[in-house]
């Protein structure tokens, strides 16, 4: 049987700043020691008085909730969450503490329930995140040449010229082959997102707030991080993000303090991101300490769903081998890189982690980023880089929407600059190559994982009229690729009920019909012209 200990010390993490910020609304905290194996154990109960305990033994622990009349309910909310997410987390309640107990009384509870036969772990409904306030770098300006592009786009946005960042990733060739983060969803378990700003409001779907209230953010960080990587390009405001046309989830966790309010709302926004449609997730916070099976698990959800994670490194200065949700698995963890390719570091505490743990680095230095209220102001930190990289994310997937997880983080790592920093050689992601590298890939029935990439069109040979004809029950999407070389051969268009398209321009050969709907997953339907 596992014990969660007394949690520890609560970081981070947005734009970092050179000490721990103290908010005069910090929960109060109520230790409760007792004596188990031999050894003192301590349970932080914080305001809420709330444990989430995962059982083997559902029976007995609603026995014990029954027997002594606490309030219980499920981890996952039934009123947002599926069917298929509630019964993967049927092992995990919460349970409510009454706050009129004596400390003493509440000791003696803590202790009977986690002796419950079937008890596995007990966990203080409070997630153990909090977030510096971001620093403005207004006055700092980076201006770089052009690279080496082959065919690049310059989008027409005023304030491009000083995004350094997106020309030192060679965005410009991405966007120049008509790849922008079309169609792809990227979901942000953050502050909210300000919906009204001018550089969001095109791009912005709904979302959801999973601590009470709108999704409106209160705070600005989850505004800065989802234009870095999703504000609206070629739209002659302000700046582009690296995916200009993907669409913004605002998935809110965090008040206007930056503060996280509980384990719950970070679990539950997870599973509710890879059941609603999201193709990548940014999480741009973390916290060093120890891994919690609920927050791994609903990561894993994600992931066996198609999702791909991407989660800061933290802004320490330190390794970041425990630093997580970065550190998980199944998350591709993101480092902050500088303007001339080093690692960003302010001083000696505050600067980008590394470490084995980080997989790869992205820019995080006066990177120019929406503010709320409507402005833009330059950020730092490894939040910003993590969009960054989310971004490139969903340029890949727009390119090649068969591809998994895995191979998203394969293909990075094979895509990357290596840059040379004061820890040794990193790699720094490079859009262009990761997208060159998606399109290499295989697209098609084969190489889709079920979970992620239902085929569900008809697979096809045309006849002489070179007709392909589908019916659409949604209004959707329909991308036509090259089997043999993964090109697009045909951009998205706008498909719903009876819909011919004509094949007669094109070589003989094998296609592949990208279908997405509006709601639900892509599916793919083999094409075969014969003549």
């Amino acid at each position: 049987m596992t014990i969660s200990l007394a949690i520890a010390s609560l970081v981070m993490m947005g734009e970092a700043q050179g000490s721990q910020v103290t908010f005069d609304n910090q929960p109060q905290i109520t230790q409760v020691s007792y004596e188990k194996g031999g050894e003192e154990q301590v349970l932080n109960l914080y305001g809420n008085n709330e444990v989430i305990v995962e059982t083997q033994n559902l029976e007995q622990l609603n026995n014990f909730v029954s027997q002594y009349g606490l309030e219980i309910r499920p981890l996952m909310d039934p009123e947002v969450q599926t069917q298929e997410a509630q019964d993967a987390f049927l092992q995990y309640k919460i349970i409510k503490i009454p706050s009129n107990l004596q400390s003493s009384e509440k000791q003696n509870l803590v202790s009977l329930l986690t002796d419950l036969p079937g008890t596995v772990e007990i966990k203080p409904n409070k997630a153990p995140y909090y977030l510096y306030p971001d620093t403005d770098q207004t006055n700092q300006t980076f201006n770089f040449p052009d690279t080496s592009l082959d065919n690049p786009y310059t989008p027409n946005d005023p304030l491009f010229p000083q995004q350094w960042d997106k020309t030192k990733m060679q965005c410009e060739y991405v966007w120049g082959a008509d790849i922008n983060g079309e169609n792809i969803i990227i979901a942000y378990i953050d502050s909210g997102v300000d919906t009204d700003h001018e550089d969001l409001i095109d791009n912005i779907i709904p979302g959801k707030s999973f601590i009470g209230g709108s999704y409106e953010d209160g705070h600005g960080h989850g505004t800065a991080v989802s234009g870095l990587a999703a504000a609206k390009g070629d739209n002659n405001k302000g700046i582009a993000g690296v995916s200009y046309n993907a669409s913004i989830m605002p998935l809110r966790v965090m008040n206007n303090q930056g503060n996280f309010e509980d384990w719950a709302s970070i679990i539950n926004s997870i599973t509710y991101a890879a059941d609603n449609n999201v193709d990548v997730i940014n999480m741009s916070w973390g916290r060093f300490g120890d891994p919690y099976s609920a927050e791994e698990n609903a990561l894993n959800y994600a992931h066996e769903k198609g999702l791909v994670l991407f989660a800061a490194a933290g802004n320490y200065n330190r390794d970041a081998s425990n630093f997580y949700p970065s550190a998980y698995e199944v998350v591709i963890g993101v480092a902050a890189s500088s303007p001339t390719d080093g690692r960003w570091i302010r001083n000696s505490s505050v600067g980008s982690n590394y470490g084995l743990s980080v997989d790869f680095f992205a820019p995080g230095e006066a990177i120019l980023a929406t503010a709320l209220g409507g402005g833009y102001e330059k950020k730092e930190g490894t939040s910003g880089a993590t969009a960054e990289a989310s971004g490139v994310g969903a340029l890949m997937l727009e390119a090649n929407p068969s591809l998994t997880p895995e191979r998203v983080r394969e293909l990075l790592s094979e895509s990357a600059d290596t840059i040379t920093t004061d820890k040794g050689k990193v790699l720094r992601v490079n859009a262009k190559r990761a997208v060159e590298k998606a399109l290499d890939e295989p697209q098609g029935i084969e190489e889709q994982t079920p979970t992620q990439r239902p085929s569900e069109l008809t697979d096809i040979i045309l006849g002489s009229s070179n007709l392909y004809q589908a019916t659409f029950p949604e209004r959707g999407t329909l991308t036509i690729y090259e089997a043999s070389t993964g090109r697009r051969v045909q951009a998205p268009i706008q498909v719903y009920g009876h819909v011919d398209v004509d094949f007669s321009g094109f070589p003989a050969g094998v296609y592949f019909g990208v279908y997405k709907p509006q709601e639900g997953r892509q599916q793919v339907g083999k094409i075969i012209k014969t003549q």
